[in-house]
């Protein structure tokens, strides 16, 4: 294991609306799968 500094965060959205207001607020990059 690493150290938390090294901690990526990665998100998986199940839910469309979610989705759209990731991308919406700019998170669009941290969003590794959707459903």
């Amino acid at each position: 294991m690493g150290a938390q500094g090294d901690i990526s965060k990665r998100i998986v959205s199940i839910v469309p609306a979610v989705t759209e207001m990731l991308f919406e607020i700019g998170a669009g990059e941290q969003v590794v799968g959707i459903s």
